[in-house]
């Protein structure tokens, strides 16, 4: 165990980028989901790819980015180290809405390159389900459905939580949304709140490069929804282009090169095994 700590402080020397040591906001409480994508393997089978989301929540902001992250980077909580590896080969988006100027900022990869995203906070047209209400770790939710980015979302929503939020994108309701599914292949559910207040810190490990919203989607997409994404990952990295990078397999003891994920920061791993990519956005 020692062993494994030690190689994951290390990797947080490699290509270290900036930390902004000032707080965009003070956090109050922490909502967080688990995150499922049900999707295909190299084979055509059935799988699920699966990590946890969380929800830090201000005065003004809330930041979106994988739990374990936030749990060990943000809340200083060392027990969540190992865990922060678990999404890692997801390569999970950070995303910060703030509300008081109405402006999103995202940081997200297309390996081994970071990207910050500046837009406006999405403007969703909800339909809300007047008399339809299910309870939902001990909150009472309404539900609310919406057509966004080419997926037709439903939501479950909570007025105890009187915040306009909710995981990744799925925003403006009168609660907090702690249900999300659109249909069939992505999933939100709540699972625990904590009442943590920390500082709200949004910093990259890599030096981002700054890309539009639509040409972002439009580059991702293209690179992960082609074919030869599931059989290879790496086809479209140009030789050499990844340096000082450290390889690493997920959990105890485990030595499968299948399993082999390389490290280049902390904040991003290139895996050498994954399943058909499922984007949030179609359009």
């Amino acid at each position: 165990m020692k062993k494994i700590l030690t190689i994951l402080f290390a990797l947080c020397t490699i290509n270290v980028y900036s930390e902004n040591n000032d707080s965009i906001d003070r956090c109050k409480f922490i909502v967080a989901y688990d995150f499922i994508t049900n999707t295909e393997d190299i084979d055509g089978n059935p799988v699920v790819d699966s990590c946890q989301w969380g929800v830090m929540v201000g005065e003004h902001s809330t930041k979106c980015e994988e739990f374990n992250k936030i749990m060990f980077y943000d809340v200083h909580n060392r027990d969540y180290i190992l865990q922060s590896f678990h999404g890692r080969k997801l390569n999970t988006p950070t995303f910060v809405l703030n509300r008081k100027n109405g402006t999103m900022t995202i940081l997200d990869r297309i390996v081994p390159q970071m990207y910050i995203i500046e837009d406006k906070i999405p403007s969703i047209e909800w339909n809300i389900t007047e008399g339809d209400t299910i309870n939902i770790g001990g909150y009472s939710c309404k539900k609310a459905t919406c057509e966004y980015a080419g997926r037709q979302w439903n939501v479950w929503y909570t007025e105890q939580i009187p915040i306009p939020a909710g995981p990744w994108k799925l925003c403006g309701l009168p609660g907090m949304i702690l249900k999300a599914d659109d249909g069939g292949t992505h999933s939100f559910r709540f699972f625990e709140l904590h009442n943590v207040e920390c500082n709200m810190k949004f910093w990259s490990w890599l030096e981002p490069k700054e890309i539009a919203m639509d040409k972002f989607i439009q580059k991702r997409n293209k690179v992960y929804c082609d074919k030869q994404y599931v059989k290879n990952p790496r086809y479209y990295i140009p030789e050499g282009a990844i340096s000082n990078a450290i390889e690493m397999y997920p959990g105890i003891g485990s030595r499968k090169e299948a399993d082999a994920q390389t490290a280049i920061t902390m904040d991003m791993i290139v895996p050498k095994k994954v399943n058909v990519y499922k984007p949030h956005e179609l359009k």
